[in-house]
């Protein structure tokens, strides 16, 4: 398996092609950030999204990722893997 696109709110990833392991920061806001990461490790995928403010500042109450899930799907994540062919 490999990582795909990775989707969350109006936002988009692109792991390189082929990954097993992947990290990025996806600023959110003004002063909000995600960090992304996805690894296939063995036969199961671990993600983790952490959302932090760049300048250090902790979270307020109504701050963080993801957002309530609405008719818009502002609060939707999805993320693809696909099969390496001739991999065992």
């Amino acid at each position: 398996m490999s990582l795909g696109r990775i989707t969350f709110g109006s936002y988009h990833v692109d792991p390189p092609p082929a990954s097993h392991t992947y990290a990025t920061v996806v600023s959110i806001g003004t002063n909000l950030s995600v960090q992304v990461g996805l690894s296939l490790v063995g036969s199961q995928m671990v993600w983790s999204f952490d959302t932090f403010h760049p300048n250090g500042l902790p979270l307020g109450p109504t701050e963080g990722f993801p957002p309530p899930n609405d008719l818009q799907n502002h609060g939707q994540e999805a993320f693809s893997s696909r099969c390496d062919h001739g991999r065992a």
